[in-house]
């Protein structure tokens, strides 16, 4: 009878260690489709950043373009997005903006409707300053 009760914790044993073999096979192709479900959303999102990217990159050199840098299209080719950005911003402080003013400071002084970036004596006088 002692053999019977091995045979049987035997037998419970190996039906436990198959249902967990069963089960372990089913969280292998479970994480198989997540893998490649995964793989295809990283080359999507590989692709929508490349184009927003592109997007980015065209408008900024159509500014630059505009603002009047005589750069060709294969000037700008091998620059990166962060190149591109430097440049914009380098043009943008030299390049005048509107009528050749740039915005002062806008702190107030001691007198009323005057700003620091605006202390000329004509300014003054037009605001009703002395």
């Amino acid at each position: 009878m002692a053999e019977t009760k091995i045979t049987d914790t035997n037998t419970a044993a190996t039906i436990a260690q198959q249902d967990k073999a069963i089960e372990n096979e089913q969280l292998k192709s479970a994480n198989d489709v997540l893998t490649a479900r995964i793989t295809v959303l990283e080359k999507a999102l590989d692709e929508a950043n490349a184009v927003i990217e592109s997007d980015i990159r065209a408008k900024k050199v159509n500014r630059l373009k505009a603002a009047g840098v005589k750069l060709k299209d294969a000037d700008y080719a091998p620059m990166s997005l962060d190149q591109i950005d430097a440049l914009e911003k380098t043009v943008d402080l030299v390049m005048p903006t509107y009528r050749s003013v740039r915005p002062g400071v806008q702190a107030k002084s001691e007198e009323e409707g005057l700003t620091v970036g605006d202390l000329s004596v004509i300014s003054a006088r037009r605001k009703g300053g002395n």
